[in-house]
Formats: structure tokens, C-alpha cells, sequence
């Protein structure tokens, strides 16, 4: 028989075997790809506000925190949520005609408690202290860490400011001051802590 003829015999003989292995292996691979991304977990969710940064700067922002942190676990991974804009901060005067990408954003990253850190301008913390979804640096750092960065603290206790410059290698930030938030839903506490010493003393 020619190629044809083989292919066409096939199909019309084993099509109902052939699919049926098919689904099998289908269904396999799915199970251990699901369980799989199972396994997996977030070990720092950073929402970065008004950002733009390339994918080797992501790369190498989420590398060198998991190296810093000492996590070596290949399953654990940090996020970075960019671009979040500092215009879901602010309710368009004509909502009905306006694009409200931006809100929609803002609030669903609100709703869903995901975000344990922000890096963001003033007006987004001030958005984030009236839907109280802040924690007091105090309560994130702890009293020792605190007093270290007693300076570099907003008199509310909120925030903390960073320097701009510290960050140009690894993101752009489009607006200074820059401030570092905790959210009330961190989740790995001792993971989202060693944000500040990352961001300030390196």
C-alpha cells in the first residue's frame, strides 16, 4: 500500500482507538499539569503602580528576592503586578462615558486580597488607607526594623518612603516620592518583611 493508502486503512479501522488513546493521554497530561500548578505558590505578590519594566528586569527583581529571602524552592514563586495605574485611584467625573479599566482594576486587586506590597505614588495610598487595605509598617516590620527606618517613615505610619534611584536598574517608576505599603492580607509575612531591607539597604 502507498502512504496514502496506510493513512487512509488507519483511519478507517483504528479511528475510535486512536482517539480514545489520544483523550487518554490528553487527560494525563491536564491531571499533572493541575496538580502540578497545585503545588505551586506565591510566596510575595507586589503590586507596582505607574511601572514599566522589561522581562529580564522581572526576571532578575524576582530572582535576586528569592535569593535574598533564601527561598530555594523551585515551586515558589514572587509576583509582580504591572501596570496598575495611579488613574484607579481617582473616580472619573462621567463614569457612565469614561474608561473605567482602571478602577475596575484597582477594586478587583482590592476584592480579591491578593496583593501583599505595593511600590506607589501618594495619591494610591491615600486610595488604599480609605478602603482599608492597609497595615501599619509597624505591624509588618516589627518595633527593631521600624525604628531603623524611622526616617524614611510617613508620620501615619503607613508607608515608607524609597528612593527612586535605588530601583532604576531593575524598574522605572514614573513619579517620586515612591512609597512602600503592607497590605492587611499579607501571606507570608516573613517572606513580605524582608521587602523594605531588599528595596532600601541594597
Amino acid at each position: 500500500m502507498t502512504t496514502r493508502e496506510k493513512i487512509e486503512y488507519f483511519v478507517t479501522y483504528y479511528k475510535v482507538e486512536a482517539f480514545s488513546v489520544l483523550l487518554v493521554i490528553g487527560i494525563i497530561v491536564f491531571t499533572v499539569h493541575s496538580l502540578s500548578s497545585l503545588s505551586n505558590k506565591s510566596i510575595l505578590y507586589l503590586g507596582l503602580v505607574d511601572a514599566t519594566m522589561s522581562e529580564e528586569q522581572y526576571d532578575r527583581f524576582t530572582s535576586e528576592f528569592k535569593d535574598y529571602v533564601g527561598d530555594t524552592d523551585r515551586k515558589h514563586f514572587v509576583t509582580l503586578d504591572y501596570p496598575i495605574y495611579s488613574r484607579g485611584a481617582i473616580v472619573p467625573e462621567d463614569i457612565y462615558n469614561s474608561d473605567t479599566s482602571y478602577q475596575q482594576k484597582s477594586m478587583l486587586l482590592l476584592g480579591s486580597g491578593v496583593v501583599d506590597a505595593y511600590l506607589c505614588p501618594e495619591i494610591y495610598v491615600e486610595y488604599l488607607l480609605v478602603n482599608e487595605d492597609l497595615a501599619p509598617v509597624r505591624e509588618i516590620l516589627g518595633d527593631e526594623w521600624t525604628e531603623k527606618y524611622a526616617d524614611l517613615l510617613t508620620p501615619d505610619g503607613y508607608a515608607l518612603r524609597v528612593d527612586p534611584s535605588k530601583l532604576d536598574e531593575i524598574m522605572i517608576l514614573h513619579y517620586e516620592p515612591v512609597y512602600l505599603v503592607f497590605t492587611n492580607n499579607n501571606h507570608f509575612p516573613e517572606v513580605t518583611r524582608e521587602l523594605a531591607p531588599f528595596l532600601l539597604d541594597n
